[in-house]
């Protein structure tokens, strides 16, 4: 599981983006506990998203068709649809999932979750 953060750096795009994402994919970031908590995706959605946002970018689509082209192709075994009569469009899926392994891995470093909730209390010198 990856946080919003995380999966926004790990996509090169904001974290209003993948928010953005996330209601148009119509999926639910799990939150562990209560409000103002991270909320968290997992690898399979943050594949998904990388994949609506080339094809949107490659193919200079509009995001909702991104996303359900994305889902078409993620279903599919091969990661090969049919467009039309003529047209194959096939997606190297396991060469975005080691780019997307590495990238988030990359992400997971570079970013610093902040602390929340109040400090620990200092010591007094000589106490137990």
């Amino acid at each position: 599981m990856y946080s919003i953060t995380v999966a926004a750096v790990a996509l090169g795009v904001d974290r209003r983006t993948v928010d953005s994402l996330v209601a148009a994919a119509s999926l639910t970031a799990e939150s562990p506990g209560r409000r103002g908590r991270n909320r968290y995706l997992n690898a399979d959605s943050i594949e998904l998203f990388a994949l609506a946002l080339l094809l949107r970018r490659d193919l200079a689509i509009p995001l909702p068709h991104a996303l359900a082209l994305a889902r078409t192709i993620s279903a599919a075994k091969d990661a090969t649809i049919r467009v039309g009569t003529l047209f194959t469009l096939s997606f190297d899926r396991n060469r975005l999932r080691e780019v997307l392994r590495q990238a988030t891995a990359d992400a997971e470093a570079a970013t610093h979750v902040p602390v929340r909730g109040r400090p620990p209390r200092k010591q007094v010198r000589g106490a137990p």
